[in-house]
């Protein structure tokens, strides 16, 4: 018999405790409700289940990647949206009878389930379904045959425990089995605490998982204390409390649940509540009985939280505020990292202690004793850059300096030092960081989760004094990148005479190094424009006008090609490079498709030109004067690429992109084509719309099809 775990329910009751995850991922004692009830079938000897999951599946997977090592095979399918009926009835496949378990709902179930099966077995009967109820109401724990369903509408939603089992039960086709031991539906923030408490006084699950005594903190028994916690000097710590990973208490009274990273410092007084991760309550802060702190919110000092108030995630509670009423969700605090590796230090002004905490976030993503290369993108940001650094040592990685350098310089750094990746900070006035991996590239989008994930729950790794890592100057990797563009100049240039534009004045003056005493005063005369990040480059000159960098890059692939080269370019970038690798029979990469040859031949040097305007400005002057050719004939056979997006405010869940990818046959990567024009769907990291870019080598073709493309995922939701 397989089993089938409900886990994808929002918890509406739960709010704001289930803003931001799905109730099957709350923690007691240190472990997420959906690891207690896998354990529990694990016990009782099954081997395999199926997970319907919905509301937060993401966070779901990666719960098991991350801490799910057990013996049962799973398997996900997605009812978002979905009545219990018809997510049991899904989840079934071709199962003539499961095991169904409501993980969102139930935590502690000491009722033997081989005794549920034999029972059920037992009875020629439809349905089997523990109670504990005095009125003899079905819990969240049953076992269901396919011919229960078989008179029922699909499409009418019902709930199993509340509609379906009670109306079998009356009619003989279902049978209820009075259950033994504890049992808790965690519909509410009491029920919550209740069933922890239950654990710590019943279940002997009392831990100090952190290697401290606490001097001075008044901690009664049995309570929990979760891993690298710090409890202070004058804190007391009621019996039945639990104290989360990461967690810091600085003072006052804690009798409740203090999440993942939260903060309560001295004065409060936590009574009977629920404190959810990342939160922030200042001194003097009360909160009532069975009042619940969202994650993230900040809550100013002395104000008051009164018996079963909400404060939803992000909100922020004003000095001495008294609250008799739900304070619902606000503006969104967690740290983001954009879709181009970008990261605003979690907005606001940008500060030393904000970029030591984003080195101790990017850190502890990675493993102990790796490195990432650092480095500053103006004279102000070299506090953000030497704070950053401190981060990054104390989590025990260690740190290759450049110094003040841009983005194609700490590439070209990554790609020669052999860094996890790099980091550029306080490249504008913002005090933006932005992250870089070899060849580029955005790091994996998984480390880039996990550096999010890290943040929000503040579980910064500590390394003790001999673990720290160190700082190294390579600064000298500047003068060996200058030498690459130098390798591949030539003494003098023939019949060309370039001009860099930039408002990087280090840029500028390096282009002035490279270019000036090379060109042919009586030569063709090209303007080459760079990018404010010096990732890209456009040209001008009298005869070809502005030439834009995709063309640029398509006729320099043709070049490399040519010297049979191989090139990895975007996943997304124009086809006219691929037109350009089927005239010359070349080797073209994208950085996804094909990731594992496609990071190898991007790391090359030959292949700087792609993310590299310096470099391509270099290589394209360097090929015009060998060949002896002006700018318009090297792009004479190169077509024009032209390119439409379109923006759509669509919350960009897993389940509604499998749902777009599906109904518009993409492939896995949101890829689509039409002929000779090609498409690409892009979520935003942020999940809060996506975008589509559409080229094509006409403009009319392109713009057509990217509207064509934005209307059917409209009218996929109407």
């Amino acid at each position: 018999m397989k089993a089938v775990v409900l886990c994808g329910g929002r918890g509406e009751r739960l709010m704001p405790m289930t803003d931001r995850r799905p109730a099957a991922l709350l923690r007691l004692c240190g472990k997420e409700i959906l690891l207690f009830t896998l354990e529990m079938l694990e016990k009782a000897g099954f081997e395999e289940a199926v997970l319907a999951v919905g509301y937060g599946s993401e966070q779901v997977e990666r719960l098991l990647d991350e801490k799910y090592s057990g013996k049962i095979k799973l398997h996900m399918i997605n009812t978002a949206g979905k009545s219990t009926v018809q997510a049991v009835r899904t989840a079934m496949s071709d199962e003539t009878e499961i095991l169904a378990v409501e993980c969102n709902c139930i935590c502690i179930c000491t009722h033997p389930l081989d005794e549920i099966i034999k029972v059920h077995l037992s009875h020629d009967t439809f349905c089997t379904a523990l109670t504990y109820d005095t009125e003899n109401k079905p819990a969240g724990i049953y076992i269901v045959k396919r011919e229960l369903f078989e008179s029922l509408n699909p499409e009418k939603p019902m709930d199993m425990t509340e509609d379906i089992i009670p109306e079998a039960v009356k009619s003989g086709e279902a049978v209820l089995l009075d259950g033994k031991g504890y049992y808790k539906r965690i519909t509410t923030p009491e029920a919550f605490l209740d069933c922890q408490r239950h654990m710590l006084y019943n279940k002997n699950m009392s831990q100090r998982l952190t290697e401290n005594n606490f001097s001075g903190a008044a901690i009664g028994e049995p309570v929990y204390i979760g891993e690298n916690v710090s409890v202070m000097s004058g804190s007391v710590i009621e019996s039945g409390s639990v104290i989360d990973d990461n967690a810091v208490v600085k003072g006052g009274k804690v009798d409740g649940y203090v999440g993942i990273g939260s903060v309560i410092s001295e004065r409060c007084d936590i009574n009977r509540a629920v404190v959810c991760r990342g939160a922030v309550l200042d001194s003097g802060v009360k909160c009532g009985e069975y009042s619940v702190i969202g994650e993230k919110a900040h809550i100013a000092s002395e104000a008051v939280i009164e018996k079963g108030v909400g404060i939803w995630s992000g909100k922020t509670v004003e000095k001495g505020a008294r609250l008799y009423e739900n304070v619902k969700r606000s503006s969104d605090s967690r740290l983001v990292i954009d879709e181009n590796g970008e990261c605003s230090l979690w907005g606001g002004e940008a500060t030393a202690q904000k970029a030591l905490l984003f080195g101790l976030c990017a850190a502890s993503a990675i493993k102990k004793g790796g490195s990432i290369v650092t480095a500053y993108g103006s004279d102000e940001s070299l506090l953000l850059k030497q704070a950053l650094d401190c981060g990054i040592c104390q989590a025990g990685v260690n740190v290759y300096s450049i110094g003040r350098a841009g983005i194609s310089e700490l590439s070209y750094a990554v790609n020669r030092l052999g860094g996890e990746f790099g980091i550029l900070i306080g490249a504008n006035i913002s005090g933006h960081a932005r992250l870089i991996s070899a060849g580029g590239m955005l790091p994996d989008e998984k480390l880039l989760d996990r550096i999010g994930s890290i943040a929000d729950d503040r579980a910064y790794r500590s390394v003790g004094l001999s673990q720290t890592g160190c700082v190294t100057d390579f600064s000298v990797v500047r003068e060996i990148y200058v030498a690459e563009l130098e390798k591949i100049l030539p003494d003098r240039f023939k019949g060309v005479n370039v001009d860099i534009r930039t408002y990087d004045v280090k840029k500028a003056t390096l282009a002035d190094r490279l270019f000036h005493g090379r060109n042919d005063i009586d030569g063709e005369r090209i303007i080459f424009n760079l990018s404010a990040d010096g990732t890209k480059v456009s040209a001008y000159s009298e005869k070809t006008s502005y030439v834009m960098w995709e063309k640029l890059v398509a006729m320099y692939a043709g070049v490399c090609f040519e010297k049979g080269l191989a090139v990895a370019l975007p996943e997304n970038f124009p086809s006219n490079a691929d037109a350009a690798a089927e005239d010359h029979c070349g080797r073209l990469y994208r950085y996804e498709n094909n990731a594992d040859i496609a990071k190898d031949v991007a790391v090359s040097t030959h292949n700087m030109f792609a993310y590299d305007g310096l470099y391509l400005a270099s290589a394209v002057t360097s090929y015009l004067s060998e060949q002896g050719i002006t700018l318009q004939k090297a792009l004479c056979d190169v077509p024009d690429a032209y390119t439409s997006s379109r923006f759509v405010g669509i919350t960009m869940s897993r389940e509604n992109k499998e749902k777009i990818f599906s109904e518009l046959g993409c492939s896995a990567e949101g890829e689509i084509t039409s002929g000779k024009t090609h498409a690409v769907i892009r979520p935003l990291r942020d999940k809060k719309g996506i975008t589509v870019f559409a080229e094509s080598l006409s403009c009319e073709q392109a713009a057509a099809f990217c509207e064509d493309i934005t209307s059917r995922i409209k009218g996929i939701f109407r």
